[in-house]
């Protein structure tokens, strides 16, 4: 245990030292927190400011967040994707596209960010350029949310509506060509109780791809670890 306290969606950085998280009391404190586990120290990182963090860039420089929990000082009457940075003590919206905006995440090499956004009705999984100013090119096709990248930047895993863990293969896109069609790992394994849209992070993905979690709906207090998943695409 790090610390206590109301804490809200905590993230790394790449040395494992400093916990970035949301410090939230209902109805009366709301900040970004900066934990110092060498010093055992937390200080206010952006004041004045509540979004929620949802990643930390490998060179260390750049957190993303989000305004995507309806309750927060800071909602919006669109949920968008900021960047901040560490260096520049700057904040600025970063993903702002016609629909609702949420789970961004920094490839490994840091050049291209993955995102979730609703524009067309349904929640999709896109990737961009990092320093691109709009535009991205849409990975899912049947719905998408929580992209999580492989530890070589090559792949790229997110959660279906019908609680579907698919991959989608971006060594074509990388190299300036048309996305592949992602392909299914396995199916729900909870009987079509994972949460998929529910604010906060709701799926995740172990560096290599080899372990994944699924949180369930709300309403259902259990995790969901996933391992040996091939042995599932045998039985399929």
């Amino acid at each position: 245990k790090l610390f206590s306290g109301p804490a809200l969606s905590p993230v790394s950085d790449p040395g494992d030292s400093l916990v970035a998280y949301l410090y939230w009391w209902p109805q009366e404190e709301c900040r970004i927190q900066l934990f110092n586990a060498n010093q055992n120290q937390h200080r206010e990182l952006i004041p004045g400011r509540c979004l929620r963090v949802t990643d930390w860039s490998a060179d260390g420089r750049h957190l993303l967040l989000e305004n995507s929990l309806a309750w927060l000082p800071d909602s919006l009457p669109t949920i968008r994707i900021w960047r901040y940075s560490l260096s520049e003590d700057s904040l600025h919206q970063f993903i702002v596209r016609d629909g609702d905006v949420w789970d961004g995440s920094f490839s490994p090499d840091g050049e291209w960010v993955a995102f979730s956004s609703d524009e067309t009705g349904t929640p999709e999984v896109y990737v961009r350029r990092v320093e691109a100013r709009d535009g991205g090119d849409r990975i899912s096709r049947s719905g998408g949310r929580w992209p999580q990248w492989r530890e070589d930047g090559r792949e790229l895993y997110f959660l279906s509506p019908k609680g579907e863990v698919l991959a989608a293969d971006l060594t074509t896109l990388l190299s300036g060509r048309a996305p592949v069609e992602p392909r299914v790992r396995f199916s729900d394994p909870m009987g079509q109780r994972v949460s998929f849209t529910d604010a906060g992070t709701g799926f995740g993905a172990t560096p290599d791809g080899q372990m994944f979690l699924l949180r369930p709906r709300t309403e259902d207090p259990n995790i969901a670890l996933v391992q040996n998943w091939p042995a599932l695409m045998e039985r399929r």
